[in-house]
């Protein structure tokens, strides 16, 4: 189903500024003055699993690679500045579209760690830490407003939705998705 794909980004629309449009607002005056940018093609590939951390952040290298797939035209199903982007976005105090010019910037993984590190609000590593490890931890499903469609989509998967964390559903689901689309 690819998460922070279509089905995730109607059932939580709160946590996604942008209307279901692949360029996400992408002015095509902007996309001729952007570096050449390169990275995964997420129509044949999934992006970071969000528990790998990148400068510490969770979700970050994910993050990453969907926008860059993004400003590359190669996103498929994924979305930039969904729900889980915003998690990230949220607790830093950036906008989507400020990390967004980064990219299109060419900024490298490095850079990136560098600019969230010096926008928004600021963070301890400790801080930073501590975050990671709770939203690794945490589940759509001790959300009551997300408990239903998390559950419908997790036992889809054969899945338990009482004992699954969302990362591990994110990984799953991601495998699950581009072996079906290999075959």
């Amino acid at each position: 189903m690819f998460i922070c794909g279509h089905q995730w980004q109607s059932a939580f629309p709160e946590f996604c500024p942008h209307p279901l449009r692949p360029d996400h607002g992408a002015h095509s005056k902007q996309r001729s003055m952007k570096k050449k940018v390169t990275g995964k093609d997420l129509r044949k590939e999934a992006p970071r699993s969000p528990r790998i951390r990148v400068g510490g952040y969770a979700i970050l290298g994910r993050t990453i690679d969907k926008c860059r797939a993004l400003v590359a035209g190669k996103i498929g199903e994924y979305h930039f500045d969904c729900p889980l982007d915003n998690t990230l976005f949220g607790f830093k105090g950036v906008r989507g579209d400020d990390f967004k010019a980064q990219i299109e910037q060419g900024a490298g993984d490095q850079e990136m760690v560098e600019w969230l590190n010096q926008s928004g609000e600021k963070k301890t590593p400790e801080e930073i830490k501590r975050w990671a490890e709770e939203v690794e931890a945490s589940s759509l499903y001790h959300h009551p407003e997300k408990r239903e469609l998390f559950s419908e989509e997790v036992k889809k998967l054969g899945l338990d939705p009482a004992k699954i964390t969302t990362f591990e559903w994110l990984e799953i689901d991601d495998r699950v998705s581009h072996a079906q689309q290999a075959a």
